[in-house]
């Protein structure tokens, strides 16, 4: 089992780069709407989580919701979830 230095350095920017891949055909040409919500993890930082809910069609009956994005944020005010938003 790989270090955990090398999972975060080596394997995790991979998996996302592939996540990403994925979630950008998933939503393409899909109407979604971006849900938002935020919590505090074990050291009390504010973590702001993005999602996409993908809308029922023809195609789809079910919603499908995926996440979009993780960001601890310094400090959770309108600003700063507007930026986590944004560079999604």
């Amino acid at each position: 089992m790989p270090k955990s230095e090398t999972l975060r350095e080596t394997y995790v920017p991979k998996v996302k780069e592939e996540y990403d891949e994925k979630i950008g055909q998933l939503i393409k040409d899909k109407h979604i709407t971006i849900l938002c919500d935020e919590t505090t993890n074990r050291k009390g930082e504010a973590v702001f989580l993005t999602m996409y809910k993908i809308l029922p069609s023809v195609d789809n009956i079910e919603p499908i919701l995926v996440v979009a994005s993780v960001d601890v944020l310094p400090v959770c005010n309108a600003d700063q979830c507007c930026k986590a938003v944004m560079k999604v």
